[in-house]
């Protein structure tokens, strides 16, 4: 028998309009009903499968690179900024799956809350952008791309949905994920302590840059965000103001010139000087 979650089962609660497992009492960021179901413009999941009808040739964890974590219709950029800050290192994330098992869709999850470790145990159904198997094959040529919320760039590879599907059921629902902070995403995963700091605060930045943002990835895991206080929402030469990146990887030329290499979980990446595939 496949497992199917009791206390979270994503198919009932769409069909049935019920939302519970997407909204909380107090944010509704989904509005399901008949009329957002049928629409196809509407910012709704539009079906539920399971892992094996998703894809087909699944696998779990085999490639859990930082740099493959999309985000989906859910504004968790905190929560997903943390995700690919563990990813980012060696074997970041393995602890937190304590045991599984793909034939039956059963996962069992582990995230630090309120601290303390808690497990979190869920099945492998998942929200689809479109209503019909035959649409979505066709549509989305199955796999990552099917998928409503967040997903892995690989398309074989289902660790970041289920990894995001355990998260909300630790946190009550989908919808406690949205907004949220880097470090409180990071907390969450590892287990450890996170602090803020402003680059206005900084006093020697050649130290700073020398001793701790040169160790990104490897003794310090450092997410970045900007035009929280002054500039609102928005863009400015490519970076988002208001949402979570993660420093992937620094480095020095030999002009002196510094480079930090940035994730953005939209799945964009820069275009022109230093963007990807430039001679730069």
């Amino acid at each position: 028998m496949r497992y199917r979650d009791p206390g979270g089962d994503l198919d009932w609660d769409l069909k049935y309009e019920k939302g519970h497992c997407l909204n909380s009492l107090s944010t509704k960021a989904f509005e399901l009903n008949s009329g957002t179901l049928l629409d196809s413009e509407a910012s709704v999941p539009k079906a539920v499968k399971r892992v094996d009808e998703i894809f087909e040739k699944p696998t779990f964890m085999r490639n859990s690179r930082g740099s493959d974590v999309n985000q989906g219709k859910l504004g968790d950029c905190g929560m997903i900024a943390g995700l690919t800050a563990l990813a980012n290192v060696s074997d970041g994330l393995r602890r937190n799956c304590v045991a599984h098992d793909t034939n039956i869709g059963i996962y069992g999850f582990i995230i630090y809350r309120d601290g303390e470790w808690i497990y979190s145990i869920i099945d492998d159904k998942l929200y689809l952008k479109s209503p019909l198997e035959n649409v979505y094959r066709k549509a989305y040529q199955t796999g990552s791309k099917a998928f409503f919320l967040a997903h892995s760039k690989d398309q074989n590879e289902t660790w970041v949905p289920l990894f995001e599907k355990a998260f909300a059921k630790a946190h009550g629902d989908s919808a406690s994920l949205t907004g949220g902070w880097i470090g409180e995403g990071t907390e969450d995963l590892s287990g450890g302590v996170t602090a803020e700091m402003f680059t206005s605060d900084i006093i020697d930045t050649d130290q700073f840059w020398d001793k701790e943002i040169w160790r990104a990835s490897d003794e310090f895991l450092f997410g970045a965000s900007t035009g929280l206080l002054e500039y609102g929402y928005g863009e400015r030469d490519g970076i988002s103001n208001g949402h979570a990146y993660v420093v992937m990887k620094v480095h020095t030329l030999k002009s002196g010139q510094r480079l930090v290499k940035l994730h953005k979980s939209w799945g964009m990446a820069r275009k022109g000087i230093w963007g990807v595939g430039v001679l730069e």
